[in-house]
Parts: structure tokens; C-alpha cells; sequence
């Protein structure tokens, strides 16, 4: 399975502004949240993107790149989960962590086409995710649940073996912005581009 770089759409900022938040750390116990290495983050952002490619067999396939933000002032943590079911194209059920190696058909993929999962910091640091743990989607009333549990994030090495520094778990219960966007027609701009080389940085940093 081809494996890329991922991007922000343009408009993302402005969509994550409709999520309400504090903005701060907190200690976990509110519902949308998630916690790595620690610290404990409010999601202030919740948005999601479908991706649409083309299969190996010339039909549709859908990535589902979900971003979850903590803006505190100027600095932004944000975590990224990248899901697929080759399959069915749906996105819900759960989700297994898999590692990036893996030719799986469904679950949440480290780095996949113009996707992929990981926590950035507000330096740029970035952890991608490894084999183990999971997420949860389901929704009602077009009300998203999402759960998040002990997902393994560390680096790769340049053999691509995979080391954990932590694991990250969180929870979201409410409305999440859908954009879409048709990768079989389209081509890159400049822009986009651009911000996709910050987390190529990050995932081939060894």
C-alpha cells in the first residue's frame, strides 16, 4: 500500500473556531480530551476530512483524517488519527493500531497516502503511532463518539522499526465539520505542499 505525506486543508483554522474550548491542559476528567506523556489537553478543534483515491482495482477508497486541537494562546498541540476500512469505506467501529509495516485492510494507520497519526507540538516535535491500542468511533443524530485507547506513539527508526515513548488516550462527544476532498483528479498547490513537508520532518527525523 503507497505510503505519503499528509497535509492541512487551507480552511481547517477556520473550521476548528465553530469547536468551543478553554484552550488550556487539564487534568483528563473532561469528556473531550486527550492525555499523552502526562499532560492532558482540551480539545478546543474537532474536525475530520474524507479523502477519496483510487484502489488498486480502479474503485473508491476513504481515508478518514481526524484532527483533534488544543490551542492555548500562540501554541497549538494537535493529535492526528488516520482510519481506514479498505473494505467497506465506512467510518465507524473500532479501529486497531497497527504499525507502519502493516498491510492491513482496516484500522489507524502511522502514515498513509496524504494522511496519517500522530501528536504535534507546538515546536514540532512529532510522535507518529505504532501496533497496539485503538479507536472507537460511532455516531447518532450526526453526534460523533470517538475513544481513544492506549495508542502506542513514539518515532521509527530509518529501518522503520518502531520505539514507544508513551501512549495516548482521549475521548470526544459531540459535532465534528466534514470536508471532503477527491484525490483522483487533483494536484497539489504550492501551499499544500509546504505544509505537508512539517510532517515528513517529523516522521523521517532520525
Amino acid at each position: 500500500m503507497k505510503k505519503l505525506i499528509f497535509g492541512l486543508p487551507s480552511f481547517l483554522l477556520v473550521c476548528l473556531l465553530l469547536i468551543p474550548g478553554c484552550g488550556d491542559k487539564d487534568d483528563g476528567d473532561t469528556k473531550n480530551y486527550f492525555s499523552y506523556l502526562g499532560d492532558s489537553y482540551n480539545i478546543t478543534g474537532a474536525y475530520v476530512y474524507k479523502l477519496i483515491f483510487y484502489n488498486t482495482g480502479g474503485g473508491e477508497e476513504d481515508v478518514y483524517q481526524l484532527y483533534f486541537e488544543n490551542i492555548n494562546g500562540s501554541d497549538t498541540t494537535s493529535l492526528y488519527i488516520a482510519l481506514l476500512d479498505t473494505t467497506s469505506n465506512e467510518f465507524s467501529g473500532t479501529y486497531n493500531g497497527l504499525d507502519f509495516s502493516s498491510t492491513a485492510s482496516r484500522g489507524v494507520f502511522p502514515y498513509l497516502y496524504y494522511a496519517g497519526t500522530c501528536i504535534v507540538y507546538p515546536n514540532y516535535d512529532t510522535y507518529f503511532s505504532g501496533e497496539g491500542g485503538s479507536v472507537k468511533v460511532s455516531v447518532s443524530d450526526y453526534t460523533y463518539t470517538i475513544n481513544i485507547s492506549d495508542l502506542p506513539l513514539g518515532t521509527y527508526s530509518s529501518s522503520y522499526t518502531f520505539t514507544t515513548l508513551g501512549k495516548v488516550k482521549g475521548s470526544y462527544n459531540g459535532l465534528i465539520p466534514m470536508g471532503v476532498e477527491d484525490y483522483r483528479t487533483k494536484s497539489f498547490s504550492v501551499q499544500q505542499q509546504k505544509r505537508m513537508e512539517v510532517l515528513n520532518r517529523g516522521f523521517l527525523r532520525r
